[in-house]
């Protein structure tokens, strides 16, 4: 059981709700990790890979994502 209170501004009344939830949720509700970022990046790549289907190689497509994520790739 996971209990949340909040007073309202205008009412001046307490109100809680009692919330059956899973450890995963309260979790969620409690820690700062998110993967945001990694689900945005898969996101763009997919969308890069449905964009540039002509491409004869993959390291044409890979340059194309390093573009597209302002990553500097450097190697030899």
């Amino acid at each position: 059981m996971f209990k949340i209170c909040t007073k309202g501004k205008k009412t001046k009344k307490r109100a809680c709700v009692e919330l059956n939830l899973s450890e995963r949720q309260i979790n969620a509700l409690q820690l700062l990790y998110s993967n945001a970022k990694l689900e945005a990046t898969n996101n763009l790549i997919k969308l890069i890979k449905r964009n540039v289907f002509g491409f004869r190689n993959f390291e044409n497509f890979k340059k194309r994502i390093f573009i597209a994520l302002n990553i500097s790739h450097n190697h030899p």
